[in-house]
């Protein structure tokens, strides 16, 4: 069975961070610099994170069950 991930994610003046905890208790983190549009700054640093995990954003979250966002 695939892992299912929670996201936290935080947008500030100049970086966007995320951290990620899997349901076998794995956590990931990144960041990327936040951008004037703030939904392109999330989706850059899921994709991110998702690379870091070997996954595609696609399957990343299709195994999220709750993003919290701040």
């Amino acid at each position: 069975m695939a892992r299912r991930w929670t996201l936290g994610i935080d947008v500030g003046g100049t970086f966007t961070d995320l951290v990620a905890v899997a349901d076998d208790g794995e956590i990931l983190a990144t960041k990327t610099p936040s951008t004037r549009d703030q939904s392109e700054g999330v989706i850059s640093v899921i994709g991110k994170l998702a690379r870091q995990a070997g996954l595609s954003l696609d399957t990343l979250l299709g195994a999220t069950t709750l993003i919290v966002h701040g």
